[in-house]
């Protein structure tokens, strides 16, 4: 049996959901893990360099949970990575780290910080960039979630990852029936495609779309729904079809496995880990032309199947 703590922020999102299932496997598995949230008050971004002046308590409680507890292996990703590669080293315990996305890599779509937000956070991006590299290159074991982010992880830093998928949890979908009245989106940032999405409702005013997301985007047609933070069942029993149009290298697509799992069906772009899901992909992801094209096929195969 090991002792095992994993380290976290304290969210909702898909990278939290994957190291939660890590750790909920070890337990099955006989393991004692120990699972540390915290809640961070800014950006992983900006806190980085900030870090030891504003979050103190937190790094000394991870610092004196790893000394007393000493144990086996301590588990980490994003923000918390680089301070426990740093502590792991000096208590001689073994680290791994999760690669989620290119964060990581120092890739930061600037499409999302424009004008005056770009150049307050541009030496922000640059040190966190420089304490993920540190971090990677101090890991015993680096744990990527996808066969392209292992790749982008040998190009960058010279260090082989080992691959493992995310647990997705699809039995929360179990008995799900889509009401096949949607077009769906997750996620309201550029880099995930909103604008795609956006045009996609202005050239199929009669098709109905909804959008889930934290952001209420301005300018939305009056096709388009949005219903904030939804929960995923929810969300994807109201769809026909599920569009991941993200503009940046996604690392994985949880997203897409989740829509498939419900029976509908999932175009993506073809970037990143994405094309690794399974789902019908988008060559040329950028255009709107292509876009438009895939998803007016895609509808024409529900028609056939007497699905309006």
């Amino acid at each position: 049996m090991k002792r095992i703590i994993f380290i976290m922020e304290d969210e909702r999102g898909g990278a939290e959901k994957s190291l939660e299932a890590v750790a909920l496997a070890a337990k099955a598995e006989g393991h004692e893990p120990t699972v540390m949230r915290f809640k961070l008050p800014f950006s992983r971004i900006i806190l980085a360099p900030i870090a030891k002046l504003v979050i103190p308590k937190i790094i000394r409680e991870i610092e004196h949970t790893i000394a007393e507890s000493k144990p086996d292996e301590v588990h980490s990703q994003h923000f918390f990575a680089p301070i426990c590669a740093k502590i792991c080293e000096h208590r001689e315990v073994p680290f791994y780290l999760y690669l989620r996305d290119m964060t990581n890599f120092g890739h930061f779509d600037r499409r999302d910080f424009s004008g005056v937000k770009r150049l307050l956070y541009q030496p922000f991006f640059a040190f966190y960039a420089r304490a993920q590299k540190r971090a990677i290159r101090t890991a015993d074991v680096v744990i990527a979630n996808s066969e392209f982010m292992a790749r982008r992880c040998r190009e960058k830093f010279g260090v082989e990852a080992i691959v493992r998928y995310p647990e997705v949890d699809l039995s929360q979908f179990e008995g799900i029936k889509p009401s096949m009245e949607f077009i769906g989106m997750m996620g309201t940032s550029k880099s995930k495609g909103i604008d795609i999405f956006i045009e996609l409702a202005r050239r199929l005013p009669h098709e109905r779309f909804l959008l889930a997301g934290r952001d209420l985007p301005t300018g939305l047609p009056p096709n388009i729904e949005f219903v904030g933070w939804a929960r995923p069942r929810e969300f994807y029993s109201r769809l026909k079809m599920l569009i991941v149009p993200s503009q940046w290298e996604e690392p994985f697509g949880r997203v897409a496995i989740e829509g498939m799992a419900c029976g509908i069906p999932v175009l993506a772009s073809a970037v990143g880990g994405l094309p690794e899901t399974g789902a019908e992909t988008v060559e040329d992801f950028a255009s709107i032309d292509a876009w438009e094209s895939a998803i007016r096929s895609a509808l024409h195969r529900l028609d056939e199947k007497g699905i309006k």
